[in-house]
């Protein structure tokens, strides 16, 4: 039996139970004094806890992690704060329950209904239950509820305790938790929802927020006179003070019912301003900053006016339950709240009414369809491949580090999605090191709960959360989400102990967080003579912002915390290790490096310390394995020896000449990483790697030097001994090296021979040297008896390096190399002996004074999609800046480009930029500058959702077909990126190749495995046929001079190109050839001029062969062997070998055949030109597939025969259906082709054992 099985029928039992229990004492629970507690612990907990869900929380979670939450029953102004089960997911709530008493009659209970509907409309839940056990009401809660609203309203099934067994399956195939987590809530929802009268609750609160926005501002613009700019900001600041409020009187922050209660009185409005200034001194928010806003405590609004506006926020006259209403929901609806504004209408002096204020879409908003909110599984899907990334595996310590900014940020959509995914991070951080660490004091970070402390969620605020929009409202909306989202399950209690803890206001203000200006203009706009006459409104309307001046500590240049580290590496094969020992690997053949291969690997390691800025400070080369002295950060190390490694060996592998597909390995796996982490050790190690080739006796390499010095730190300085740096005239230590390094050897440590430091010692300091190296020696030793682990990674085997092992001794067998070789006279005096050395102060100077770049460390957002047309329009200045000072602002490009560009350039190095975005850029011309800008770095992801309805304005859907792309800021690579969502819950892949000419490709998936196998199974037609240019350009212009005009083709080569080149036929003389400017019926040329001023190309001309047409929408191949066909410039001709067994018949058919043309297209999207053409040259064609046979094969043999006879069968045709004048008979000819045609596709499937599915999608495709 099925666990599954198991699970129900132990359900079924339990409920059957319960029903019995409470059929047998029926009298007794109907009692009122059987009240709503008794019904939940003795049935409801139970009657759940038997559909799978944890009730009563047996697994001891926080409540943070809780599957069910629990609500007390609180009263609050006469209603209950929250429903009685919240039922989550995840931690995400999925449906709620409200309990009664089993003596109400909840069939026709209109409050009780009225209750779960509000909750769970404001909780945006597709469905929730009402029960007492008796009863059991499920209710379709996407519908706005009505206080009036009888009790079946919206309730899609009743199911009386009796009836529980009947439908058992019913209710646990819909609630049980199993499969509640395989969708069945969804698809119960999709099978009963009824659209008619359906409206969410973001939509619903915006136009209550219109609505109260038009009363204020009508009242307000009669009884005050401000200006629209001011009318705007008191209208605004006044609503998101009450909204504030309202949501934490809902959530129990503040007493229910206050602003509703300083409705009395004379002036309420007055009653009102007072609350605000309380709120102040308690949250410390911004919101209620009145020392900034002079406007909004000395105004005037009516008592009617105000009372109205506060109770429609009160149940019962409110649907909305703020207690349950999340952050997202309120910012959705701030959204389009923001694409609007107030207008004042003309006075009526005939009707003597005061103007009504209006509510209009702003110019911009309105030519875009609407405001485009970016939904949460976009906003998740970004935050957690950028934050999420960024953060993995860091500390609460390291992550306090991490600034994050969103540069148009709106109603704060996605700063809320970063902050709550550090909060989730946070908690469970905390959560897994025990409550205990944190109790008892200032310090703690997590409640008995399971939550954040307080104190936790806004340093998390303060410290990282950044973002700037043009539009001052938007920036309070977004600190009011914000702030909101800080306040989450805060009580009254908690504040006052943050209060009493910290001595600080409950929330902290975030004017250094959010701010207000254009994120795309600097103050150098005003620079220039003119700036003066800039009127008051271009100022408002361009709002400069100097990014650096707004954010100082962001943007100040850090210095890295480097180290020094010794790394070693060896060629392939060279060693042998412990695991090769313990598994019994036999070890492969040592490649020898020559001279020249050492000079090729060091210029080619060089090159990748150059461009990725790698600071090194001493590098050598002997024969089998490579040491460099390499000063970095930690965590970039694995990085810059993978980039050493990988490119060296793939550019060795190219100087080779070793085909791609070929596994070749230039380096051993592993490697050795020592930090250097004295003085000492620096300059011992620095000498060492320069003397390595001394140790091992190898022979002068006289290009090294010029090579490694073109590299290392310090090489603008000239070649010296490096010990005189650090000894005075008087041979006295001077002590001055970088953080008081010192040298190994006095002042006589070296002999200085034609500009360069031998490492030879005079015979008469021998002794005091040699003692010298046995100190080393000891120390060395000492320093390097076990194998060092570098980031979790273990660099080297016992036995795999032995030298290694032995590595920091050597430095000291050098020296008394060096001392026996000058006590015997032998001359050292080489090149390729010769340490490298250049003035090590500046040397080290340089490696270890690294600094970064300031700047933030995430870029996410969703910028605005204002087109060229709008903006010359609306707002030309800005668009004039944006041309002159970005580079991707060439064309008729949109505002998300500039964007774009700005928000990479905001980043540090290795910072993460999430952004979505319209895909125009992939087709339009003006993408080019924006698909090169991506392209510079590594693009980690791009998801296509053009098939996906994303954005949706007061519920209509708005056209627009957006991407997501994550972009890593660090050097690109190649690779194939990601998905394509469709509407229809299906995914599959369009993938983006992008490789290092930034060539982008796009490939779907529905059609890529199957490319994948075709390709995996054929042989590259350059192998085994010969493929040439038809023409030289210079060539082709000759050919011009001699060309006719002649049907009389007697000695003469008929000349085809693109354009009179089908699929099996030539159509000279039947169409027109098209030939540098000029047009031919019967285009021809002399056969002796070709033979003797282009030999080559006689030479293919009278040979049999296959021609291919240049630029196609299809592959289009014609065959020719009748000696008199010359083919033009923008053709391919591919010929025969003479040793092949194959008849270019059989190649012709395969490239005429729908799966090759699939094939070509996918491979080559990348050059794909406008209207749908390929381009087919020689290059295209070489890499390009054909199958291979066994010609001993008697089955393959029998498709190659076969497919050859149906070409021959085609071509006939086609050559009657060229004179043929008949309609009926041509026809009847072109079917014969078609059938013709179908016959090869069928054999070339089968050659590739093709299944009816994947036949399916070529034949859909072609």
């Amino acid at each position: 039996m099925s666990a599954n099985r198991k699970n129900k029928e132990e359900a079924y039992n339990g409920i059957k139970e319960l029903v019995e229990k409470f059929d047998y004492n029926y009298e007794q629970f109907q009692s009122k004094d059987y009240n709503e507690t008794n019904t939940r612990e003795q049935f409801i907990n139970l009657f759940f806890e038997y559909l799978g869900w944890d009730v009563q929380n047996k697994q001891q979670f926080s409540r943070a992690y809780m599957e069910v939450i629990h609500e007390d029953k609180v009263k609050v102004g006469g209603k209950t704060k929250s429903p009685d089960y919240s039922f989550r997911l995840g931690g995400k709530v999925v449906f709620y329950v409200e309990a009664k008493k089993p003596s109400r009659n909840l069939k026709e209970d209109s409050d009780a209904a009225y209750q779960i509907r509000r909750y769970a409309w404001s909780g945006k839940l597709a469905v929730s239950i009402l029960t007492n056990f008796e009863e059991f009401s499920i209710y379709d809660c996407s519908k706005k509820p009505s206080p009036n609203d009888k009790a079946s309203m919206s309730r899609i099934e009743y199911i009386n305790y009796e009836d529980y067994l009947n439908r058992f399956d019913f209710l646990y195939d819909t609630f049980a938790k199993e499969n509640v987590l395989r969708g069945s809530l969804e698809k119960y929802n999709a099978d009963t929802k009824s659209k008619k009268g359906t409206e969410s609750v973001d939509i619903d609160f915006l136009n209550s927020l219109d609505d109260l926005r038009i009363k204020l501002a009508s009242n307000i613009s009669k009884l005050n006179s401000l200006s629209l700019r001011d009318l705007n900001f008191a209208v605004q600041h006044i609503i998101d003070r009450i909204i504030f409020l309202r949501v934490a009187e809902d959530r129990g922050v503040e007493n229910y019912g206050d602003l509703r209660e300083a409705c009395s009185g004379n002036n309420y409005y007055k009653n009102i301003v007072e609350i605000f200034k309380k709120s102040d001194g308690k949250y410390n928010s911004g919101i209620f900053d009145f020392s900034k806003d002079k406007i909004t405590q000395n105004i005037e609004v009516d008592n009617k006016v105000i009372k109205e506006i506060i109770n429609d926020l009160y149940y019962p006259k409110s649907p909305y339950e703020f207690s349950v209403i999340s952050v997202e929901i309120i910012g959705n609806a701030y959204e389009q709240f923001l694409g609007k504004t107030i207008t004042i209408g003309k006075n009526n002096a005939k009707s003597g009414q005061m103007p009504k204020a209006k509510i209009e879409l702003k110019p911009e908003v309105r030519k875009a369809g609407g405001v485009y909110y970016t939904p949460e599984y976009i906003v998740d899907y970004i935050v957690e491949n950028t934050v999420g990334d960024k953060i993995k595996g860091k500390t609460p310590k390291e992550i306090a580090n991490i600034k994050i900014v969103d540069p148009a940020c709106g109603s704060g959509s996605f700063l809320i999605g970063a902050y709550k995914y550090l909060l989730n991070y946070h908690r469970e951080y905390y959560s897994k090191q025990g409550k205990k660490k944190f109790l008892g004091s200032k310090e703690d970070a997590i409640t008995e709960d399971g939550e954040l402390a307080l104190w936790v969620k806004k340093q998390i605020l303060i410290n990282n959360i950044f973002g700037v929009d043009i539009d001052s409202n938007a920036v309070e909306v977004t600190k009011l989400s914000l702030l909101l989202k800080c306040m989450e399950n805060e009580t009254p209690a908690s504040i006052m102990n943050n209060q009493s803890l910290f001595n600080e206001r409950a929330l902290p203000s975030l004017d250094e967080n959010i701010k207000c200006g254009n994120s795309l203009i600097g103050n150098d706009f005003y620079s220039g003579g003119d700036s003066l006459n800039i009127d008051i409104e271009t100022k408002y309307k361009i709002n400069c912002f100097d990014w650096e001046m707004e954010f100082p500590n962001i943007f100040a240049r850090k210095k890295k915390e480097v180290k020094a580290y010794h790394i070693t590496f060896a060629i392939h094969n060279s060693r042998v290790s412990e695991r090769m020992i313990t598994y019994k690997v036999n070890k492969g053949e040592v490649l020898n490096l020559s001279e020249e291969d050492e000079l090729f690997i060091t210029k080619s390691i060089g090159e990748v310390i150059l461009k990725n800025d790698i600071k090194c400070l001493a590098y050598n080369i002997s024969r089998d394995h490579v040491h460099i002295l390499l000063v970095c950060e930690d965590k970039e190390l694995p990085e810059f020896i993978r980039k050493i490694k990988g490119k060296s060996s793939q550019k060795f592998k190219e100087y080779l000449n070793i085909p791609k597909e070929e596994v070749f390995h230039l380096w051993a796996q592993k490697y050795d990483a020592k930090e250097i982490d004295s003085d000492k050790r620096l300059y011992n190690t620095i000498e060492y790697i320069n003397n390595n080739r001394i140790k091992h006796e190898l022979p002068e390499n006289n290009g090294l030097k010029p090579i490694i010095l073109s590299f290392l730190c310090g090489q603008n300085a000239e070649v010296c001994n490096y010990t005189d740096e650090y000894n005075d005239t008087n041979g006295r230590n001077n002590a001055k090296a970088h953080n008081g390094l010192q040298p190994i050897a006095n002042e006589n440590a070296g002999i200085q021979k034609q500009g360069v430091v031998t490492p030879c010692y005079d015979n008469a300091n021998d002794s005091k040297k040699l003692n010298e190296i046995s100190k080393i020696e000891s120390y060395y030793m000492d320093t390097y008896k076990t194998t060092e682990e570098h980031n979790g990674e273990k660099q080297t085997d016992n036995i795999e390096n032995t030298y290694e092992e032995k590595a920091h001794i050597e430095n000291a067998r050098n020296m008394e190399i060096a001392c026996k070789r000058q006590t015997y006279n032998i001359d050292i005096a080489h090149n390729g002996l010769q340490p490298i050395v250049v003035k090590v102060q500046d040397a080290i100077n340089e490696a270890f004074n690294q600094y970064e770049d300031g700047g933030f460390d995430i870029v996410i957002g969703n910028p605005p999609y204002v087109d060229s047309e709008e903006m010359v329009k609306s707002n030309p200045l800005e668009r004039e800046y944006c041309a002159l000072n970005y580079k991707v602002t060439k064309g008729n490009w949109d505002l998300y480009c500039a964007f774009s560009e700005k928000s990479i350039n905001l980043l540090k190095s290795d910072g993460y930029f999430g952004y979505i975005i319209p895909n125009k850029f992939l087709s339009l011309p003006y993408g080019e500058h924006l698909k090169l800008l991506f392209s510079k770095y590594y693009i980690k992801n791009i998801i296509d959702y053009s098939s996906v309805s994303v954005f949706v304005s007061n519920n209509k859907k708005i056209n627009v077909y957006p991407i997501v792309i994550i972009i890593n800021k660090s050097l690109p690579k190649n690779g194939i990126y990601n998905k394509m969502i469709s509407e229809y819950d299906i995914e599959y892949k369009k993938e983006f190749y992008i490789d290092n000419t930034f060539d982008w490709s796009i490939k779907f998936n529905k059609e890529f495995e199957l490319i994948d196998k075709v390709i995996k199974q054929s042989k590259k037609l350059n192998e085994d046929f010969i493929l040439e240019n038809s023409a030289t350009v210079s060539e082709a212009y000759e050919l011009k001079k001699y060309m006719k005009d002649n049907d009389n083709i007697e000695n003469s080569f008929k000349f085809i190109n693109t354009g009179t080149i089908d699929r099996y036929n030539i159509l000279w003389g039947v169409y027109e050839t098209q030939y540098i400017k000029d047009k031919y019926k019967y285009p021809t040329i002399k056969k002796d001029i070709i033979k003797k001023k282009f030999p080559k190309r006689y030479s293919i001309a009278i040979k049999e062969k296959i021609i291919s047409a240049g630029m196609v929408k299809r592959l289009e191949f014609c065959y020719d062997n009748s000696a008199n066909i010359l083919s033009g410039k923008s053709t391919t001709v591919i010929l025969n070998k003479e040793e092949n067994l194959y008849n270019l018949k059989y190649i012709i058919a395969l490239l005429n055949s729908k799966l090759y043309n699939l094939v070509f297209k996918s491979s080559n999207k990348h050059n794909a030109m406008s209207g749908g053409y390929m381009n087919v040259n020689k290059n295209s064609l070489s890499q390009f597939i054909y199958y291979s046979l066994d010609f001993n094969n008697k089955k393959d043999k029998e498709v190659h025969d076969k497919l050859v006879k149906l070409v021959d069968s085609i071509i006939a045709i086609n050559k009657k259906l060229v004179g043929e004048n008949n309609p009926n008979t041509k026809e009847i000819l072109e079917r014969q082709v078609r059938a013709l045609d179908g016959e090869i596709d069928k054999l070339v499937y089968g050659l590739y054992g093709l299944s009816d599915n994947e036949i399916r999608i070529i034949e859909n495709m072609d």
